[in-house]
């Protein structure tokens, strides 16, 4: 991903002029938390589809015990044609977008089809 190991720590300054030690076990363990019960995350749906689309393609299943309700999650808004509803202030065809780009990465082609003909649409 970016040369760095799982365990590699660096320092970020907190405000308070100290520093706080990280990894990136300690960032997906941050990730993975903030993926709600429901299986949202995020703000809106593009934030949950850009996750799961990063857990999928960096084979990052195992680091995020979440990954399973997130993309039951996104299946659900899809299935449910809720991807352009909903209370988000942000909502577009960039958020068919994101759904069309995680279910191509994970070669759900059949549904990603039928977002795209929504999306040639919209």
């Amino acid at each position: 991903m970016t040369g760095l190991k799982e365990n590699d720590q660096w320092l970020v300054r907190k405000d308070d002029h100290t520093y706080k030690s990280f990894s990136l076990k300690d960032s997906f363990s941050y990730l993975n938390s903030k993926i709600h019960d429901d299986g949202s995350f995020g703000t809106d749906f593009w934030d949950a589809c850009r996750l799961a689309k990063l857990i999928a393609t960096f084979d990052l299943k195992d680091h995020f015990p979440s990954y399973e309700k997130l993309h039951k999650s996104i299946l659900k808004c899809i299935n449910e044609d809720s991807i352009l509803a909903g209370s988000s202030e942000w909502r577009g065809s960039g958020f068919l977008a994101a759904a069309i780009d995680y279910l191509n990465s994970i070669d759900m082609k059949n549904t990603s089809e039928k977002l795209i003909d929504v999306l040639l649409r919209s």
